[in-house]
């Protein structure tokens, strides 16, 4: 026999043994897992929100005519009263205009004036002159009447004579009408009157446009925004000036509509930038609106900022708001990432005999904490679930 051969088969299956051995420890050794205590404290139990800064009144101005600025009147930063002219636009054009339509309504009136008094006498007069024409004609016409009867004149002369005075009683009722239309409730007075009428009314417009070319604030606020510069031509709806009343701020913030039972005016809230809860001020609800939002399933509040904190809060910062519900002295709390929810109950790990076990809590609230209950105290030791899963070997870090 092969000593050397066997031996090395020997050495071989040691080896193995060996080796399996140390991948079988490697595999089912303990886990090392950190753990935290619940803690004993005062604690709210609160809704959350999150939304954004808002000003007591905001405003975006911009032109209604399109113009170049001639001269802008204040800066970013600086705070205006309301009804103050901020800006002037270039108003050549419609200045052009006001001075056309004063020398029409100036045409217009002396059209009128000559209609209803120099026209107008001119008319009665004609008038006065063919009524006395018409009454001689007509004694003249009885005359000859009278001879035409005797046989003192021939037919044709009266003929004649019959003829001048239908011609003369149709330019007498001519002259009539034209002295009726003369007159200062007449057609032609009417017409010219309406002239004037018309271009004081495109005066009016024109000076209504005017205002246009002023941009007057319509509140008391800070400029928070300038976006033009003089000498720069803005068009119709650009936004030139951004004001804003910071005199007063509020978040509003959109609250899950599950949840807007549990708030009302006045409810006690906390609000804090997104970015660091731990400059969190106290507050109350201010508003809440009557509507749902269908597309987002949320109600919008506003939570009113404490004066003491306004520069704390920049407009259109991002915030959250945690509304008290519920105010409880001295419960067990417990860090939400430890708690673990399943089949609509809720979980936590611990250590039973070196391995990771469930143990079913109640768990309430919102936020980054919840008061727990159930078979659990403050000295128990809840595993992070982020480094374990259930029924695996544990052991706690830092022990031996």
């Amino acid at each position: 026999m092969n000593y050397k051969k066997v031996l090395k088969y020997i050495l071989v299956f040691v080896i193995l043994i060996g080796a399996g051995y140390l991948g079988y420890s490697f595999l089912n050794r303990p886990v090392e897992v950190s753990y935290i205590n619940p803690s004993k404290e005062d604690f709210n139990e609160t809704v959350l929100g999150s939304g954004r800064v808002i000003p007591k009144d905001y405003v975006i101005l911009s032109p209604e005519v399109s113009a170049k600025i001639t001269r802008i009147n204040i800066r970013e930063g600086d705070y205006v009263n309301r009804g103050q002219a901020l800006a002037s636009l270039d108003s050549s054009s419609v200045d052009n205009r006001i001075r056309e339509i004063n020398a029409s309504i100036n045409s217009a009136n002396a059209s009128y004036e000559s209609i209803v008094s120099t026209n107008y006498d001119l008319a009665e007069k004609e008038r006065l002159r063919l009524e006395l024409e018409l009454e001689n004609l007509k004694r003249e016409k009885d005359r000859y009447e009278i001879l035409l009867k005797e046989g003192a004149i021939p037919e044709v002369e009266f003929t004649k004579l019959e003829d001048q005075f239908a011609i003369l009683e149709k330019r007498l009722e001519s002259a009539k009408i034209t002295e009726l239309s003369l007159s200062q409730n007449g057609t032609e007075a009417k017409k010219a009157l309406s002239s004037v009428s018309q271009s004081r009314a495109s005066l009016q417009s024109a000076r209504s446009d005017y205002s246009k070319y002023t941009i007057i604030s319509p509140i008391s606020g800070t400029v928070v925004k300038l976006n033009s510069s003089a000498g720069e031509v803005v068009q119709t709806g650009q936004t030139i000036f951004e004001i804003a009343d910071i005199s007063e701020k509020y978040a509003y913030v959109e609250v899950d509509e599950k949840n807007i039972t549990k708030i009302s005016l006045g409810q006690k809230a906390y609000i804090y930038p997104s970015s660091n809860p731990d400059i969190a001020v106290e507050s109350y609800v201010t508003k809440i609106s009557n509507l749902v939002d269908k597309e987002t399933g949320t109600v919008p509040i506003e939570v009113a900022i404490p004066p003491e904190s306004l520069d704390l809060f920049l407009i259109d910062l991002s915030v959250t708001v945690e509304l008290v519900i519920n105010e409880n002295k001295d419960a067990l709390v417990l860090n939400a990432s430890y708690i673990l929810a399943e089949d609509g109950k809720t979980y936590i790990l611990t250590e039973e005999e070196g391995i990771a076990k469930k143990l079913e809590i109640t768990a309430r609230g919102t936020g980054a904490k919840r008061i727990i209950s159930g078979n659990i105290s403050s000295s128990t030791m809840v595993l992070d679930p982020q480094e374990i899963n259930e029924n695996d070997k544990i052991k706690i870090k830092g022990e031996p």
